[in-house]
Order: structure tokens, then sequence, then C-alpha cells
């Protein structure tokens, strides 16, 4: 199979064109004692609908064989604040998934508050609420998924602004991904990237977003068909959070869901099921973030401060399409505090 690196590809799901039947003797000679093994492997393939060409079958299970000891010896670990598990991506190596794997492009990230849309920095009040959800509260639409194009950057911001919109109009709307895809080329580009400041102000310049319903996801890049009379979401501009500050972050999160940019290039990331995921080897640079999220709340597990993260890798991953990312004081998770921004409702 030949793999696409993509400078900015969010998501990455194989899919290969002729099945195989496995003949149960060439099995015993070349895996007789992994009985076991092979079986979850077979389960594996039959529950995310896996195809592979017959050269391609055994070289899927091997990886899924060194992904399965990664879980296995991570959650025999003592200690561990979060456990990870088999999901989608479990026949893929960690290179494979870094290189096909990304979308969130911070080559323009200096230009973010240098536009006639940005309308400043969030101004924090004293104290924030030790916890909130917006999810329970209603703000936060289901978890979608980008299939194999690298809109990330479209799924956080039509994220964030569907909370926003939520909260000036009392209406839960879910906005169109594929608008921004085919439509904003303000220095975003459809599959292979973009940033959600950017996405923003291209919806103040054009008039709006259309609604998922009217402009449905293709999760390919397309010729735009927008169209302004069917605009359901209208926004002023964005404003940014403060770098690196929890306090700033927990206020601006008190107030509406909030698009955050990532490093998720880490195994275990992507095998992400439960708990507060405080991986000490995730990247917190600036540099190296690759993936937008939304951020939807916060709170305490067990006595574990955390930041809840909306993906959109649909919910056969992570918590139902959730992550934990542990929060505190000078505690930058795979850098979730680099670069917050939220839209103003107009």
């Amino acid at each position: 199979m030949v793999y696409q690196n993509k400078i900015a590809t969010c998501l990455f799901v194989i899919a290969l064109s002729t099945t195989m039947a496995v003949p149960q003797t060439e099995f015993h000679q070349q895996f007789g004692g992994e009985s076991g093994l092979f079986s979850e492997f077979l389960n594996f393939v039959e529950t995310y609908e896996k195809v592979y060409h017959e050269t391609e079958f055994y070289h899927r299970y091997e990886i899924f064989k060194n992904n399965l000891h990664f879980i296995s010896a991570h959650n025999n670990r003592q200690g561990m604040n979060y456990t990870v598990g088999v999901n989608r991506f479990a026949d893929l190596t960690l290179d494979e998934f870094r290189d096909n794997f990304g979308g969130y492009n911070p080559a323009t990230l200096q230009y973010r508050t240098q536009n006639k849309y940005f309308l400043g920095e969030h101004q924090a009040s004293e104290t924030s609420p030790s916890s909130v959800n917006w999810v329970t509260k209603g703000a936060v639409t289901p978890v979608k998924n980008q299939e194999q194009c690298g809109s990330c950057w479209a799924f956080s911001t039509t994220g964030a602004m569907e909370g926003a919109h939520y909260l000036k109009n009392n209406e839960l709307v879910s906005f169109s991904e594929q608008q921004f895809v085919d439509c904003d080329h303000n220095g975003d580009m459809g599959c292979n990237g973009g940033l959600p400041s950017q996405a923003i102000q291209y919806a103040v310049e054009n008039g709006g977003v259309e609604t998922e319903s009217n402009y449905p996801y293709t999760g390919s890049d397309g010729t735009c068909d927008f169209l302004k009379k069917e605009v359901s979401g209208k926004f002023s501009g964005y404003k940014s959070v403060q770098t690196n500050s929890n306090n700033d972050m927990m206020n601006a999160l008190a107030q509406q869901p909030v698009s955050v940019a990532i490093n998720a290039v880490q195994s275990s990331f992507q095998f992400y099921t439960s708990g507060v995921y405080d991986d000490p080897s995730c990247p917190s640079s600036m540099s190296e973030l690759d993936h937008a999220v939304l951020a939807v709340g916060y709170g305490s597990d067990n006595g574990n401060d955390y930041w809840l993260v909306k993906n959109s890798w649909s919910t056969q991953w992570g918590d139902q399409g959730y992550i934990k990312m542990a929060r505190g004081k000078n505690v930058n998770t795979c850098g979730i505090l680099d670069v917050p921004v939220y839209p103003v409702a107009a």
C-alpha cells in the first residue's frame, strides 16, 4: 500500500482494495503459537471493516502485535492516570501515523493577530468555576468524523462556532466543515490543513456559515458551493487566550468552547481510551503543533485536573470521541495552551 505523506493530514484510515481469506494451514505454519493474538487481530479486522491485499495482511498483523504489546505494557504499568486500547489505528506504525497525521499548520501562526477580525485577547475575570462541561449544557454537537481528509482545523472551528452560536441564540446548530474545506482559501488548504483563526476570518468576510445539512461533509476537497442566502451562523471576529495561562484558559472556557491546537502524534495519544492523559513525552512546543481540536470544559477526576477535549476521529477513538488532558499550574499538555482562540457570534 502506498501512503501519501501530506504536510497537513489530520486523519488517516487504511483502505485496501481486495479481501483475503486466510487458510488455516498457512496460519498454523507461520503463527502456530499465536492463536489468541491472531483471533484478536481477526476481531479487529472485522470490527473496523479493514480490507487488505494478501501480502499486506501479515504485515498489518505484525504491526498490530507490536501495538498490542505497547498497549498491554502501558496498562500493566503502575501509577498510570490513563489507559490505552485497541482502536481503528491499531494496524499503523507510529511512523505511518506521524507521516499521515497533522492538519494544523503552525507556519502562519504569526499572522493570527494581524488582521481586522482579531478582536483582542480574552480579558479574564478574577475567578472561574471549579468545573465546566459544555457537553452536558447542550452547547456541543455530537462527535464527528473527518475521515481521510486533513480538515481538523475546520472541525475545531465549527465546534467553537456551534458553541458561540448556541450561547447567543439558544439554538444548537451543526455547521458545515465542507464549506471551509471547499471555499476557504484564506491561507487554509482544505484537506491539506489550515488554522481556526484563518477559518473564522473567512467566515466573517464571506457573511457566515451554512449548516451541515445544507452543505454536507464529503471528506475530500471539492468545488465551492456556498450560498450566502443559506447562512445560519454569523460571526464578528475572534479572540485569543493568553498563551500558557491555565487561569485564562479556565476563564475563557467558562464563557464558551474554545478552539485549541495540540501535538497528537504519540502512541499513547493514538490509543488513548480513558482517564487523564498526562504523557510527559508529548511535546508542548508551538512549532510541533499538528492537530486542532475543541476544548469543551474542565474538571477533576480522582484528584487529577483535566481539560475536556472533543476530537474529530469519530466515537471509535478515545472515550467516545473525547479525551481528558492534564491541566494545572505550569502544565501545558501537548501544547494545549499555546494558541487557544474562540469566535465571537454576531
